[in-house]
């Protein structure tokens, strides 16, 4: 199950227009993660029904937060351009992402180790992502997306 905040009791007292223009969406899947769109989204429009009734779908068919990965639209041909929709930077925070020991299938937190240093290089090199952190206590791996 999704937190959403706002939450949907209060997107249901906003108006269409208000709809149009939600600040600070915040979409969390506890114990998984979270997706916190910095700049407006344009609710109805990512409905999938394009209009206010589809908004509770949004979250699990258009935003989606499984272990270590978070999708906003899934699908290119589903993708509205730059700005519109969804399609707005976000910052992502994704728990558990640790590099495993394949022997004992315990997380890597050994700074030192060469596949939490190759793991760590990988985290910070990801395609059209800006790592901003990784807390090796719960493998929060936290980035930026520009869209």
């Amino acid at each position: 199950d999704y937190i959403v905040s706002p939450s949907l009791s209060e997107m249901n007292r906003m108006t269409n227009e208000e709809l149009k223009h939600v600040k600070n969406l915040i979409v969390t899947c506890p114990g998984i993660g979270s997706v916190h769109f910095l700049e407006p989204v344009d609710l109805i429009s990512a409905s999938p029904t394009h209009d206010r009734n589809g908004i509770v779908k949004i979250f699990g068919s258009v935003i989606i937060i499984e272990p270590k990965v978070c999708t906003v639209y899934p699908g290119e041909e589903n993708k509205p351009p730059i700005g519109q929709g969804l399609n707005v930077p976000a910052h992502i925070e994704l728990l558990k992402c640790w590099t495993m020991d394949k022997t004992t299938q315990k997380p890597i937190i050994d700074v030192e180790h060469p596949r939490f240093k190759k793991h760590m290089k990988k985290l910070k090199t990801m395609p059209d992502t800006e790592f901003i952190s990784f807390d090796i206590e719960t493998g929060c791996w936290s980035f930026n997306v520009e869209h």
